[in-house]
């Protein structure tokens, strides 16, 4: 056991290596507005806050290849199997801060058929004022990928999703990462630290919203297959960290098992 902390650090050490283009290199994730974030854990910033950096984006590489052990696809964005369409429409709202910092003041209705697309309505939360004002009305294709407004003429201008492509267009076409961990500040990774594990990476998969944490390995009781019982203290930790917004933990030896976090609390392993 006297030997877990070093062998942790070259592991960390290895998959970094085995990842990136050099170890010299780096990559960061700006936010939407291209700064760095300030704002407290549960906002939607709390995916790319990070420290300030002299060095220039290049967010738009291309992923490195990799001869580690590479799934069979990619891990998709895990919406809400009961109802995508709203959790797409939720997805959007949080993270173009659409009605603010949270969704606490919202409610987004149950998607309805309209044509060969899922209407969404959003309301006034029935907590706060103005209780049931129609905020927006959302049309989603989840075949094509595109999010649009019932009237754009009476709704406010649809923003950009955090990997910079336009609601009604197509998603960008490269992953967003962090490679230097060290500069990434977000509550997120302060969680992961906490439980003794050592991240490496971070990509943002769906638009810029999912995020998938590369770690060294399995540590503590956060490991492979390990019960939904037994990581539910983890999971709310997680859940808390990204303000309801489900997250991917993938190790950095075996990227083809991921551990899928839905808020509130709930956690699976999937197959990759």
């Amino acid at each position: 056991m006297k030997h877990l902390p070093a062998l942790m650090v070259a592991c960390a050490a290895l998959a970094a290596a085995a990842w990136s283009c050099g170890c010299t290199k780096s990559h960061d994730v700006p936010d939407a507005g291209g700064a760095a974030a300030s704002s407290s854990p549960g906002s939607a910033d709390w995916l790319t806050r990070r420290a300030p950096s002299a060095h220039p984006d290049l967010s738009s590489r291309p992923v490195p290849s990799s001869t580690l052990p590479v799934p069979g696809r990619p891990p998709d964005w895990d919406l809400d199997s009961d109802d995508p369409a709203k959790d797409y429409v939720r997805r959007y709202a949080f993270f173009t801060k659409r009605y603010g910092d949270n969704l606490d003041c919202v409610e987004l209705g149950v998607s309805q058929q309209a044509g060969d697309r899922r209407r969404v309505e959003v309301k006034t939360a029935s907590t706060c004022p103005g209780a049931g004002t129609q905020r927006d009305v959302f049309l989603v294709d989840l075949a094509g990928d595109r999010l649009a407004v019932d009237d754009p003429s009476k709704r406010n201008p649809m923003a950009r999703w955090p990997d910079g492509s336009a609601a009604d267009g197509p998603p960008g076409d490269v992953i967003r990462e962090v490679y230097r961990i060290n500069d990434w500040k977000s509550p997120l990774k302060d969680v992961i630290q906490r439980h003794s594990l050592v991240p490496v990476r971070l990509q943002s998969y769906g638009r810029g919203t999912y995020p998938v944490v590369s770690i060294a390995g399995w540590h503590d009781v956060v490991q492979l297959d390990a019960p939904p019982d037994v990581l539910r203290p983890f999971a709310e930790e997680l859940c808390r960290a990204t303000g309801g917004m489900p997250l991917g933990i993938l190790a950095a030896v075996d990227r083809t098992r991921i551990l899928r976090v839905r808020c509130p609390a709930a956690t699976f392993w999937d197959k990759l």
